[in-house]
C-alpha cells in the first residue's frame, strides 16, 4: 500500500508514539483506516492522508459510525541522559521490555534486586555469576552488545543449571522439570542394590514389591536348569551366569523374564505366589494383545513360554480353557511376528533389511518356535492356523543346522547342538502338519478320500515321511537330558 507524505512540525502535546526520529525530517502517520474498514479490508478514504477527516466516504454510504481504531503503535521509548543513570533509577515510562532477558540494557536498583531474588526463589542458582544478573554500569553495554551467548540448544543441552540464562518462563518451566527427573533418576541408580550404574532400567516386579531378588535368581536358575533344554530360547552368549546378568536381563527384557517367573512358580507349586504374579503379568501382556503395542523380540519370547507353559488357573474341567488359552497366546505371539516383520528372516541375507540384521539370528530362532508351536498348538485344539509359513519349511533349509540357527550351533562344554533339535523340530511339525491338511481337515474331506480310494495312497505317503525323519536323526545325540526324550516322545506321539 503506497501513499504519500508531507514534512510537518512537531507540535506540542503530539503523541511520541506517533513520531519517528532519523536523520531526516520528521512525519506524522500519513494513513490510518477505520474499524468497519479494517474489518471488510478496504480502502478507507478520509480526505487527505494529512490532515484526515471522518467519516469515510465508506461509512458515510453506509450510514455506519466511523471511529478510528486506538493506536497500539509506541515506537522506540525515549533515550535518556547519562546523569539519569547515576542516581540507579529504572526507566519508568509507560512501555516495558519484551524480551524477558535478565541481561539489561541498564542497571537494577537495590529494591528491585532484592524483591526479585525473592520472588524467584530457586531459580537463584540460574543466575549464579555475574554476567547473568544485570548489575553493570552503561560502560559495559557496548561490550554486552558485542557478545554472543550460546546457542539454545547447547544451553538446553548442558547438565549444569548455573550456566543457563533463563529468557522466558517456560525456560524455568523446563529447568525445574529436567532438575526433577535428573534428580529422580540419581535417586533410583542409588536405590539400587548392586548398584550396576545408570543403564540398566529396574525390573518392574522388584520394583512393585511382588518378588525379591533371591527368589528371582532361584527361579531363573530353576528355568535354565529345567525348562531351558526342552525350550532352548536363549543362546550362550545371551546366557546370563551371574546375578548381576540376571538383573541386567531383567531390567532389559522385562516380558520375557516375567514370563519365566509365572511358568516357573506354578511347576514349582508356589500358587500364592504364582497367582500374585499372574494377575500383574496378565494384565501386562492383555496389552499388547489389545493395542499391539511394546513389540519387541523377547515380548513374543514370553508369549511362546506361556503359550507351551500355561499358567495354572485352577480350572478342574479338562484342558478346554488352557487349550483355548495357548491358541490365543500363540496367535498374539505370530501376529507381533508379523508386525515386526519376522517373516523376512526366512529369506537370504542380501534380500533384507538392514534393520532386521542385528537381530538375524535371534529372530529367526523367535519365528521357528512360532511356526512348531502354532502348528502344534492348533492341531490339538482343532483351529485354523495363524502362522501363514512361507518358506518355513524343512525344504528351505540348510542340510549342516548351524547355518540356519549360529546363534544355537553346538559348542563344546558350553552349548548342546539347540540348532539341530530347533531343526529336528521343525522336521516332526511339518510331517504332522502335511498330514493334518491331507487326512484330517474335515470329516466329509476324510470321508470323501476314503471312498475315492486315495486314503491309503496317502497313509503311505505319512508311513514314508516319518521313515525319513527317523533315518535323519535317530543317529544324532544330545547330551542334556531331556532332548533325546523330547524328540523321540514327539515322534511316536505323532
Amino acid at each position: 500500500m503506497s501513499s504519500t507524505a508531507d514534512p510537518v512540525s512537531l507540535e506540542p502535546g503530539t503523541d511520541p508514539a506517533q513520531v519517528v526520529s532519523g536523520r531526516g525530517p520528521t512525519f506524522k502517520r500519513v494513513y490510518q483506516a477505520c474499524e468497519s474498514c479494517r474489518q471488510k479490508k478496504h480502502k478507507c478514504s478520509l480526505g487527505d492522508p494529512a490532515n484526515p477527516k471522518r467519516p469515510c466516504k465508506a461509512c458515510r454510504r453506509a450510514n455506519l459510525l466511523c471511529v478510528l481504531p486506538e493506536k497500539k503503535r509506541r515506537g522506540r521509548p525515549p533515550k535518556k541522559s547519562g546523569h539519569n543513570f547515576g542516581n540507579g533509577e529504572l526507566y519508568s515510562g509507560t512501555t516495558t521490555t519484551r524480551d524477558y532477558d535478565f541481561n539489561l540494557p541498564y542497571p537494577a536498583s537495590r529494591e528491585g534486586q532484592s524483591a526479585w531474588q525473592t520472588f524467584m526463589g530457586s531459580f537463584k542458582p540460574v543466575v549464579g555469576n555475574n554476567e547473568g544478573v544485570a548489575t553493570r554500569a552503561p560502560s559495559s553495554r557496548e561490550n554486552h552488545s558485542h557478545r554472543q551467548l550460546p546457542s539454545y540448544d547447547q544451553q538446553m543441552a548442558s547438565q549444569t543449571l548455573a550456566t543457563f540464562p533463563l529468557r522466558n518462563t517456560s525456560d524455568a518451566i523446563r529447568l525445574l522439570d529436567h532438575d526433577r527427573t535428573s534428580l529422580s533418576s540419581e535417586q533410583s541408580d542409588g536405590a539400587d542394590v548392586l548398584g550396576a550404574g545408570s543403564s540398566r532400567p529396574q525390573f518392574f516386579l522388584l520394583r512393585e514389591g511382588l518378588i525379591d531378588e533371591a527368589t528371582l535368581f532361584r527361579l531363573f536358575h530353576f528355568y535354565l536348569g529345567s525348562l531351558h533344554p526342552i525350550m532352548p530360547l536363549i543362546p550362550f552368549e545371551r546366557r546370563p551366569t551371574t546375578s548381576e546378568h540376571i538383573l541386567t536381563m531383567a531390567g532389559r527384557e522385562p516380558h520375557f523374564v516375567a514370563a519365566i517367573l509365572v511358568v516357573t512358580t506354578g511347576l514349582l507349586g508356589e500358587y500364592t505366589l504364582h497367582r500374585h504374579l499372574w494377575q500383574r503379568v496378565e494384565r501386562l501382556f492383555a496389552q499388547v494383545a489389545i493395542k499391539g503395542t511394546n513389540e519387541s523380540l523377547e515380548m513374543i519370547e514370553g508369549l511362546l513360554l506361556l503359550s507351551e507353559y500355561p499358567p495354572n488357573m485352577g480350572h478342574s474341567t479338562g484342558l478346554g480353557f488352557e487349550d483355548r488359552m495357548c491358541w490365543m497366546t500363540v496367535g498374539t505371539a505370530v501376529r507381533l511376528g508379523y508386525l515386526l516383520g519376522l517373516e523376512q528372516l526366512v529369506m537370504q541375507p542380501d534380500d533384507i533389511e538392514e534393520k532386521f540384521v542385528d537381530d538375524r539370528g535371534r529372530g529367526k530362532i523367535v519365528w521357528a518356535y512360532c511356526y512348531c508351536l502354532d502348528r502344534q498348538i492348533s492341531i490339538r485344539v482343532g483351529k485354523p492356523f495363524w502362522h501363514r509359513s512361507p518358506g518355513m519349511t524343512i525344504q528351505h533349509l540348510h542340510f549342516d543346522p548351524a547355518d540356519d540357527f549360529p546363534q544355537m550351533r553346538e559348542i563344546e562344554g558350553l552349548q548342546d547342538d539347540y540348532a539341530a533339535y530347533l531343526q529336528c523340530l521343525m522336521h516332526i511339525t511339518q510331517v504332522l502338519s502335511n498330514a493334518h491338511d491331507l487326512l484330517y481337515p474335515s470329516k466329509s474331506h476324510s470321508l470323501a478320500i476314503a471312498k475315492a480310494e486315495h486314503y491309503y495312497k496317502h497313509i503311505d505317503e505319512f508311513t514314508e515321511a516319518l521313515s525319513a525323519f527317523r533315518n535323519r536323526w535317530q543317529k544324532k545325540p544330545w547330551r542334556t537330558y531331556p532332548v533325546n526324550e523330547c524328540v523321540w516322545i514327539s515322534f511316536v506321539s505323532t
